[in-house]
């Protein structure tokens, strides 16, 4: 093959490359450009379809409003910067997320921040806090760092501002001790996600108890300490471990001191 000649395959094979994957990856594009679409935004952090009528608007941005509130109060930042897309139909929801099997889907772009995109099952303020859990957490990790995230912890965490009945299990909240080799089973989204709702049911149950147990013994101050081990570079898993049985320990102590 002449030099010419591979120099034009190559030069082709790049251009199919960069079609593919920007078709693959369209919806990231409509969320970056959400501002041309014809979605509605008084503010350009949140976004509505113009299919929704204005008094829904209206409510969501309510919505929007306490969900924020109740991130606020629990993080401790109040100047986070995020995007909502509020969806009219599944049509909609896979247009701008890349899958309509989830009615709420948010993800973290390498330069652009957090996009969060909801369907009307997701319409209720505990959705709402729970995706802008996940967007206020990312927020404080580099972007690759993030990606050291086990599931469970991500999903655990966003769960504490989640009120929904379908995360309480009295029984196994009692009962629940760690086991780390069960939480390895549910590190990426591939386990959390897989085996239909009553499996993943069941996932989101234990990640939010594994978390509330940690809160309980260490507090936001344990999770901001995480963020700032991962920042360091540190391993998430021994990082956890540490901050979690160090917490426990004093804990105990105080117990045995009174």
């Amino acid at each position: 093959m002449s030099r010419k000649k591979l120099m034009l395959f190559v030069a082709m094979f790049c251009i199919l490359i960069i079609v593919i994957v920007t078709w693959q990856f369209s919806f990231v594009l409509r969320n970056v450009f959400i501002n041309q679409s014809g979605f509605i935004s008084k503010d350009n952090k949140v976004y509505f379809s113009p299919l929704l009528p204005t008094s829904l608007q209206d409510s969501l941005s309510t919505l929007v409003q306490k969900a924020e509130q109740r991130n606020i109060a629990f993080w401790g930042i109040n100047d986070h910067k995020y995007k909502i897309i509020f969806c009219a139909n599944n049509n909609e929801v896979g247009r701008y997320s890349g899958n309509d099997q989830f009615h709420t889907v948010s993800r973290r772009t390498l330069l652009l921040g957090t996009f969060t995109v909801i369907g009307r099952e997701g319409f209720n303020v505990d959705v709402i806090s729970h995706e802008l859990c996940h967007s206020y957490f990312w927020s404080q990790l580099s972007y690759f760092d993030k990606r050291k995230i086990p599931t469970w912890f991500d999903e655990g965490l966003a769960s504490q501002l989640d009120y929904r009945s379908f995360l309480n299990d009295s029984a196994l909240e009692k009962t629940y001790i760690t086991n780390y080799d069960n939480l390895r089973n549910i590190e990426t989204p591939e386990q959390f996600y897989k085996g239909g709702w009553p499996l993943m049911k069941k996932n989101y149950i234990i990640a939010r108890i594994e978390i509330k147990q940690f809160l309980n013994s260490c507090g936001i101050e344990g999770i901001k300490q995480i963020i700032e081990n991962l920042n360091k570079g540190d391993n998430f898993v021994a990082s956890y471990k540490k901050i979690k049985e160090t917490c426990h320990g004093a804990s105990r102590l105080l117990g045995e001191g009174n």
